[in-house]
């Protein structure tokens, strides 16, 4: 069947012991945030390639590869956790901040989520958003058409896996089977590092299999910057940028509300 794909994962260094318990959630953004650096990398190399000379260009492809794999293996837990205090430093998600203890989170055990994740890409000025499931009835098929809406309005090379949270869990959604195709509500693709039996397997969970959960997802865009001015709106409390919760034209099954300044391209319905 067809699916969307986000193009390639990079994965972690593995995590010391005394932060196994925890390091779901560490390791998933910190995955995203080492295929974000890919990305990043690979779409500067391609636009200097193309603008210099074919000697000088390789020269720094070379040195751009290089710095791309110190880079990678530099996603650790204590890299997430530096760049989520330098977030909250910096203004964002104070409510997170007084929570986790501020700078103290580096030193910590304390699990990070949704609100942590979007707050550390907003201080990387990375477009990002946060999308949020509380009806639990439909909620399988909200994330289906939330993730296909939001792979289908993408180059594959901008594309990055979508971190997936609810009570007590972290995955991430690295693609969707949409609706259609053979089937009538279409699936999710997920990675758990939490799977006992093969963290590197990918599972392909039914959306009727996700419904009777509430979720929080964190979408982000590797060839979009935020401008200055966007950075400081984006300071302060999280808000979503999308809300699948009761429907009032139809209650038993939920509907999607969106705030004012979600672009109409990226909304599911």
């Amino acid at each position: 069947r067809p699916c969307e794909m986000s193009a390639g994962l990079w994965l972690p260094p593995a995590p010391p012991p005394p932060h196994r318990e925890p390091f779901p959630r560490y390791e998933n953004f910190a995955s995203l945030l080492a295929t974000l650096r890919a990305r990043q990398i690979q779409m500067q190399s391609q636009s200097q390639g193309q603008d210099q000379g074919q000697k000088q260009g390789q020269r720094q492809r070379q040195g751009q590869g290089q710095d791309a794999g110190s880079s990678l293996r530099r996603f650790g837990i204590a890299e997430v956790q530096a760049t989520v205090v330098s977030a909250w430093q910096a203004g964002f998600d104070p409510i997170s901040a007084a929570q986790l203890g501020g700078a103290a989170l580096r030193s910590s055990k304390s699990w990070i989520g949704a609100p942590e994740c979007l707050a550390a890409l907003g201080h990387l000025r990375v477009n990002a958003w946060m999308v949020e499931v509380t009806e639990v009835r439909g909620a399988g098929q909200a994330l289906v058409d939330a993730l296909a809406a939001y792979f289908r309005a993408r180059e594959p090379k901008q594309r990055l896996p979508v971190y997936l949270q609810h009570k007590g869990h972290s995955r991430l959604a690295i693609g969707v089977l949409p609706r259609g195709a053979g089937s009538p509500t279409g699936a999710v693709i997920l990675r758990d590092p939490a799977d006992r039996a093969s963290p590197l397997r990918v599972q392909i969970v039914p959306a009727a299999k996700l419904n009777g959960r509430q979720y929080q997802l964190v979408f982000a865009d590797a060839g979009t910057q935020l401008r200055e001015e966007e950075v400081i709106l984006r300071k302060g409390d999280p808000h979503s940028a999308a809300h699948w919760e009761v429907g009032s034209a139809v209650p038993a099954r939920g509907a999607w509300r969106y705030a004012h300044w979600f672009p109409q391209q990226e909304r599911f319905s």
